[in-house]
């Protein structure tokens, strides 16, 4: 099927959607009025036909294979819909679940039902489409006064569907792979990734430390997954497309000690630690949680500071204040001689970082708007 055929079908769904969404609307401004059964029949027509036109999607299509994937029904795409209306009307793009719930579902008891599609393990968040601003983790928390907005990865492919030929916008979305102008832009690009690690870790172990680094909205960690998995493909196939990457000294330095993304990651953040908060400590446990995708990972990868880890075996992190020789009590940092491998420096110029290019990252923190936001700058 061609894309003209998905634009079609999001079209009607659309349609459709817009049509149950305005009579919702005048419904609730005025629930008495005279027209009101009238306006019920509508609204049921309306659903009855885009739950029809799902049913009907074939799979060889984006947006067949996108509903059949992530398993969604009309309720689910309802809602999708809402948020994406939402997002092309408004600045903001949040909605309170609230008013989606409202939007969709006449009568208290349907939307007391209704309520299990904001829960925690409902399929739109845990899907990573539909991302709460404020995800309380109190029992106690609303769900029906946080507010949602539509994620921007599946916003993005919105866009591709109804994209033109030969638009400006096509030219984004399928734009080159990006080549590296020298060695530290390899390494910045390492850093913004450990922040997503970070991001994800503190999701995951509920690290209110770790906010300042976060990089937007909190998102569901099976979309963080995805961005980590999709930010390491991009940064290798920019390594790939780079001629002469090999010689850079941090890729020189991962192959001589035959590193993984995982002791990557931690050797970065030590890095980034020492450079730019003057301290060179990070708690064992602290790095382990870093690179660990759950608490059942988190037992698997406590062996990256064991004593058999190449970081420790290979002497590429020192560990202080271990306490009863439990590892993951220790203080970890970086020796000098690593941080001139790593950097291809001395250790007195590899150690810091100059005012300049502290107040260009710092800059970067500050203006980046999400995770999505960092992979269009890859």
């Amino acid at each position: 099927m061609t894309t003209n055929h998905d634009r079609t079908v999001l079209r009607q769904l659309m349609k459709h959607a817009d049509e149950l969404f305005r009579v919702r609307g005048a419904l609730s401004q005025d629930p008495h009025r005279p027209d009101r059964d009238e306006l019920e029949k509508k609204a049921r027509r309306a659903v009855s036909a885009l739950d029809q036109r799902i049913r009907e999607l074939p799979e060889d299509t984006a947006l067949g294979e996108f509903v059949k994937r992530q398993r969604l029904g009309k309720n689910h795409v309802l809602i999708l819909l809402q948020l994406l209306r939402h997002r092309l009307l408004s600045d903001d793009g949040h909605l309170k679940g609230r008013f989606l719930l409202s939007s969709l579902f006449e009568g208290t008891f349907a939307r007391l039902e209704g309520v299990r599609l904001l829960a925690p393990g409902a399929r739109l968040l845990t899907t990573g489409i539909m991302i709460p601003d404020l995800y309380g983790t109190k029992e106690e928390e609303d769900l029906l006064d946080l507010q949602y907005r539509l994620s921007d990865h599946v916003f993005r492919f919105f866009l591709k569907i109804l994209r033109p030929g030969n638009s400006h916008l096509q030219r984004i979305l399928d734009a080159p792979v990006r080549t590296y102008r020298d060695p530290t832009e390899y390494v910045m690009d390492l850093r913004r990734l450990s922040l997503v690690y970070r991001k994800r870790a503190a999701k995951v172990f509920h690290e209110p430390d770790w906010d300042q680094w976060s990089v937007g909205s909190p998102d569901s960690v099976i979309l963080l997954n995805r961005q980590i998995a999709g930010y390491s493909s991009a940064i290798r196939a920019s390594l790939e497309a780079t001629p002469g990457s090999s010689d850079f000294p941090l890729v020189r330095f991962t192959n001589l000690c035959k590193l993984k993304e995982h002791h990557l990651m931690i050797l970065v953040t030590l890095l980034f630690q020492e450079m730019l908060e003057g301290n060179p400590y990070v708690d064992a446990v602290d790095l382990v949680k870093l690179v660990s995708r759950s608490e059942q990972d988190l037992f698997r990868k406590r062996s990256l500071l064991s004593p058999r880890s190449p970081l420790i075996r290979k002497g590429l992190v020192v560990m202080e204040e271990i306490v009863h020789d439990k590892a993951l009590t220790a203080e970890v940092y970086l020796p000098n001689e690593v941080i001139d491998q790593m950097l291809g420096g001395k250790s007195s110029a590899a150690g810091t970082i100059d005012a300049d290019t502290q107040i260009e990252f710092h800059k970067f923190l500050r203006e980046i708007d999400d995770s999505d936001d960092f992979f269009k700058r890859l």
